[in-house]
């Protein structure tokens, strides 16, 4: 018997390690060296009043436009809408916001000893879903799918409230909405979706909100994908919100199936 424990042991360490080294391989592929092809994002783009304002509160007309960000999260998790209990992990996100794409990573605990590793990536326009029972058994495989590829733009696009810069990429176009909102529709590698972003008076980022894919099998359907801010916080001297919900919005109601606390934001070229 602990002969039998010590070989699980590194078995799943090994997978562990598998893991970060997957992991370690595509944060070269989403930070490699751009052609010089690539645009950077234009400061002259004129904007809807509501979005200018939430860039000039936040601070990001006065910051350069960072080509890396990595997000540190702690995040609360409801699998399935009637699940009553939450799952606690941690996550780390790096985004390249001059060429769209993320790697996100998640650790959860789901009962003592059982432990799952997430990992979603967008890059070149595609995106993936993977998640591991102890690094070692995939639970969820997805990727070339046309409806992941779509969902996971949408999820970049409301997740630039962590880098607001991103709005004046020449990837994303906004269409002006009532004086506390406007429609971004990003455009990518063939791709483009869209979502409406809502602030307040002052321009303090308040929701995003997309039709997006709930799931990507081929009975999937889209249903409204909200995010809402709850608290802001100022990391490098740009405001961001640092406690969000996510939520589905469902035929039979609300599935609240995140909340997401940002501890730390680092920004780089």
């Amino acid at each position: 018997m602990p002969n039998l424990i010590i070989v699980i042991v590194l078995l799943i360490h090994w997978a562990n390690s598998r893991f970060d080294h997957q992991v370690s391989v595509e944060l070269e592929k989403l930070f490699a060296p751009q052609p010089a092809a690539w645009v950077e994002s234009s400061a002259a783009v004129v904007l809807p009043a509501p979005v200018q304002r939430w860039l000039d509160r936040s601070g990001a007309t006065d910051q350069p436009g960072y080509r890396k960000v990595k997000l540190v999260q702690e995040f609360q998790l409801r699998l399935k809408p009637e699940q009553k209990t939450w799952y606690r992990g941690e996550a780390t996100q790096y985004f390249n916001t001059v060429r769209p794409g993320f790697i996100w990573t998640l650790s959860l605990d789901i009962l003592p000893l059982v432990k799952i590793r997430g990992r979603d990536l967008l890059l070149d326009g595609k995106g993936e879903m993977l998640i591991k029972l102890w690094s070692l058994f995939a639970l969820v495989s997805e990727k070339n799918n046309p409806k992941i590829d779509e969902g996971t733009l949408q999820r970049f696009l409301g997740e630039m409230v962590w880098f607001p810069w991103m709005a004046t990429s020449p990837y994303i176009e906004w269409e002006a909405g009532t004086d506390e909102t406007a429609k971004a529709i990003l455009s990518y590698k063939g791709h483009a979706v869209s979502g409406t972003f809502e602030f307040d008076k002052e321009g303090k980022f308040r929701k995003f909100r997309t039709d997006r894919y709930l799931g990507g099998n081929e009975h999937a359907k889209r249903h409204p994908w909200v995010i809402t801010a709850e608290k802001h916080g100022v990391h490098q001297n740009i405001e961001i919100p640092t406690h969000c919900k996510a939520s589905w919005i469902l035929d039979d109601g609300h599935w609240n199936w995140a909340i997401i606390s940002v501890s730390s934001a680092r920004y780089d070229h």
